[in-house]
């Protein structure tokens, strides 16, 4: 079982073994891969199944995140593939390349997050949804007090109420890092969420 404050623990990426496999099937185990890579370090307690998938779409659609690009590149791929009458199977040189080096990328994000504990990858995750969901970084401050992730501070004065906001505001700043984009008037499926 492991603690808030473990160091976590993600999959390691799965190696192309050139010589006894298609480069389409490698390719449909790294989707499989980004899938259990975002559950791994996106795994924020949603109230429903509908939220976590709608947070799940939000961020293969917005995120530049290297899983979310690779994710997105190879769909455009198969794609553009499939329009040919081909497979992924198929795909030139160029385009795997541009793939593999979205792996690096991948590779780099990920030792990152190794270096974090539970507690520290869940509270990001957390302020990623509220922030992609349009909240600025007082409300999610508020939020993150009312679901009970933050302590609670009477008065908002309190030099430990700024900490909270000091530290929430670099959360946010690494995460346009990635240009998580925000939600517009469309998108607030999180601002009134729960959760827990």
């Amino acid at each position: 079982m492991t603690k808030a404050t473990d160091k976590v623990k993600i999959d390691p990426i799965p190696a192309y073994k050139e010589q006894y496999q298609p480069i389409g099937e490698y390719l449909i185990e790294i989707q499989r891969y980004c899938l259990t890579f975002h559950n791994q370090v996106k795994d924020v307690y949603f109230k429903t199944e509908e939220e976590a998938r709608n947070f799940w779409g939000y961020m293969i659609h917005n995120s530049s995140e290297p899983q979310y690009r690779i994710l997105r590149q190879i769909a455009f791929t198969e794609s553009v593939l499939k329009e040919e009458g081909m497979h992924l199977n198929d795909a030139n040189e160029e385009t795997v390349a541009q793939i593999f080096s979205i792996l690096e990328d991948l590779k780099s994000y990920r030792k990152s997050l190794t270096s974090m504990t539970y507690q520290g990858i869940g509270l990001k995750a957390i302020v990623e949804v509220y922030w992609s969901g349009g909240l600025s970084v007082k409300e999610i401050v508020s939020q993150l007090i009312e679901i009970k992730v933050l302590a609670e501070y009477d008065d908002a004065n309190n030099p430990e109420y700024e900490k909270h906001q000091n530290n929430i505001r670099k959360h946010v700043e690494s995460l346009k890092d990635f240009d998580v984009k925000r939600a517009d008037s469309g998108f607030e499926i999180w601002k009134d969420s729960k959760l827990s």
